[in-house]
């Protein structure tokens, strides 16, 4: 089913220890959700802080999703959903030409710009990923083709819950949520904004708009 509401989701992507606890902290101000990206310069290059440390800050009153950019994905998936995370999301490019059956009622699978859902058109997807940019890093720019690529979503896994990653902003956030998105991840959008808090709840006035 699709989510009622959109979302907008704060994203940390840092290998500092401090300034996971300085973002974490000014997040928890005003979401009840924050996006934590893991690499480990295995699928995608980069290194973030370890999953330990992450899991060690943990504000009670935020719900943690987390995104492993990661060749093997499955231990730390399957950790911080028994440490209590509402989503694990891995992604399917990590798993070659393994048939993701099995996986897809505990894990989301995140989609790089450059694959072809069509190889996964005989997938009952409820909940997915898209990225928006080529994974790794912050504050690059949005991908204009995943426009289109929303759209192949809705048609090819009808009634699945779209959550989009990578360059979304306040400029861009309508025209991704009119196209059929309705998770959204904001990374340096939001935590690298002069008031994070005022462009958040701006966002969220974005997507309730008419």
């Amino acid at each position: 089913m699709v989510s009622a509401q959109p979302i907008i989701i704060p994203a940390i992507l840092t290998d500092s220890e401090s300034d996971f606890q300085q973002k974490i902290t000014v997040i928890a101000e005003f979401s009840s959700i924050v996006h934590i990206d893991i690499l480990d310069n295995t699928l995608v290059s980069g290194q973030t802080i370890d999953l330990g440390i992450a899991l060690r800050h943990q504000p009670i009153n935020l719900k943690y999703e987390f995104h492993f950019m990661t060749k093997e994905p499955l231990e730390s998936a399957r950790q911080v959903l028994s440490a209590g995370a509402v989503r694990a999301i891995v992604h399917a490019e990590a798993f070659g030409g393994q048939d993701l059956s099995s996986f897809m009622n505990e894990y989301v699978f995140a989609f790089n710009p450059e694959t072809e859902l069509e190889i996964y058109q005989n997938y009952s997807f409820s909940k997915l990923m898209l990225m928006s940019v080529h994974p790794g890093a912050q504050g690059q720019s949005f991908i204009p083709e995943t426009i289109t690529k929303i759209h192949q979503c809705r048609s090819l896994f009808a009634g699945a819950e779209i959550e989009i990653d990578g360059g979304i902003k306040p400029e861009n956030l309508s025209a991704v949520a009119e196209a059929g998105a309705n998770r959204f991840v904001m990374g340096s959008a939001i935590i690298g904004a002069s008031d994070p808090a005022g462009v958040y709840r701006a966002c969220i006035q974005l997507t309730q708009k008419e």
